[in-house]
């Protein structure tokens, strides 16, 4: 029974420690944002992505900085992730939006 018990406190502590990364790694991947360090952006926001795979936020602004270092498609599908995840977030809609018509015509069958 003790087993179990610290078993499921070193979960709940593991768990605590990487929305704790994802979180500091989302600042740290915003902020690169914001200097228009989009490779160590990404570097960053891929990270937390990977540890939060389930945020909308931390997809939006994947897609920014893919958009930033020029990788388009990864931009695409990081915003479409973000909308799927949690579609009332309206940044991430209006820069799917806004990607799609920066790079692909009305004419051409859109990704």
């Amino acid at each position: 029974m003790v087993r179990f018990l610290i078993l499921g406190l070193l979960g709940l502590l593991l768990g605590s420690c990487s929305s704790w990364q994802a979180a500091q790694l989302y600042r740290e991947g915003s902020l690169a944002l914001e200097k228009g360090e989009f490779d160590l952006a990404v570097s960053d926001l891929e990270a937390a992505a990977a540890l939060q795979p389930d945020s909308s936020e931390i997809q939006n602004h994947l897609g920014i900085a893919y958009e930033g270092s020029g990788e388009i498609e990864d931009a695409r599908r990081a915003f479409e992730r973000a909308v799927a995840l949690d579609c009332d977030n309206a940044s991430a809609s209006t820069n799917l939006e806004a990607l799609r018509e920066a790079h692909w015509s009305r004419e051409s069958s859109l990704p």
